[in-house]
């Protein structure tokens, strides 16, 4: 139990501040609103991938290694390079960082068109 001040004394809370402290309270900023969201249906579009991923794949399979290798190979990256990504996104620019992540980007979409496009088949 943390000990309880006294209204009029030093530290303590405004009563309009106090209110500011709900759980709720980050919501009244728009920018808030909107960046919780935009998280919230991305969430929910990883989480239906997801579920998409393995029920195809028990349809594919009975096997439930195969499943679980399914599941392991969508998070897998994520938890390989979450850290040292982390790591170099504090010690470096981040300017620099979001133009070598475009680079990186623009590189992998244009190798996948190549593979869903291979040209004409003679």
């Amino acid at each position: 139990m943390l000990p309880s001040t006294p209204p009029g004394a030093p530290g303590a809370l405004a009563p309009a501040h106090a209110a500011s402290l709900s759980a709720w309270a980050p919501l009244g900023s728009p920018v808030f609103r909107m960046l919780w969201g935009t998280w919230m249906a991305a969430n929910i579009c990883m989480w239906m991938n997801d579920v998409a991923a393995a029920w195809l794949m028990t349809s594919l399979t009975t096997s439930p290694i195969m499943v679980a290798l399914v599941q392991s190979a969508s998070t897998l990256p994520v938890f390989l390079l979450g850290l040292p990504s982390g790591a170099l996104a504090d010690i470096l620019d981040r300017r620099a960082c979001q133009h070598a992540d475009g680079g990186v980007d623009r590189h992998r979409v244009h190798f996948g068109h190549a593979l869903a496009f291979p040209g004409p088949q003679y």
